[in-house]
């Protein structure tokens, strides 16, 4: 008879599989940090760009404002002096747009960026089963 200590366990499927994928998860893992480094210098470079184009705004004495409306883009260049009176005025007018300072990879482009806020309005449903759930319409009305 064998003694207790001589006997091997038998691995399961699982565990036999996970062994043989155990060095093609640490090298995907290796992948992802190289690409997720070389994104970031990328993004830092464009960001870069952008920001010295923003300088040359600078020295013309403009600046570079986008507001966003349903997607719909407007890019707007304001001279630079009283540009603090204008956004805070913009808002005071306007209270459902929000200001913001475009910053892209870490860098600070010097861009303004008006955007408007929409609310999210839910629609009061019967106790009805064949509804949809995003725009509240029944399946029935079809």
């Amino acid at each position: 008879m064998k003694d207790k200590k001589s006997r091997k366990k038998r691995q399961t499927k699982l565990v036999s599989t996970l062994k043989g994928l155990t060095p093609l998860i640490f090298s995907l893992a290796i992948a992802s940090q190289g690409i997720a480094i070389t994104t970031k210098a990328l993004g830092e470079a464009f960001a870069e760009e952008i920001r010295i184009r923003l300088l040359e705004f600078k020295l013309m004495n403009v600046i570079e404002i986008e507001k966003i409306n349903k997607g719909k883009i407007i890019v707007e260049y304001h001279e630079l002096k009283g540009i603090n009176n204008y956004i805070k005025n913009f808002l005071k007018r306007n209270p459902k747009w929000k200001s913001e300072k475009e910053i892209f990879y870490g860098i600070e482009t010097g861009r303004i960026i008006l955007t408007r806020v929409y609310r999210k309005y839910n629609k009061k449903r019967d106790k009805e089963e064949n509804v949809c759930s995003e725009c509240g319409r029944s399946y029935e009305d079809e």
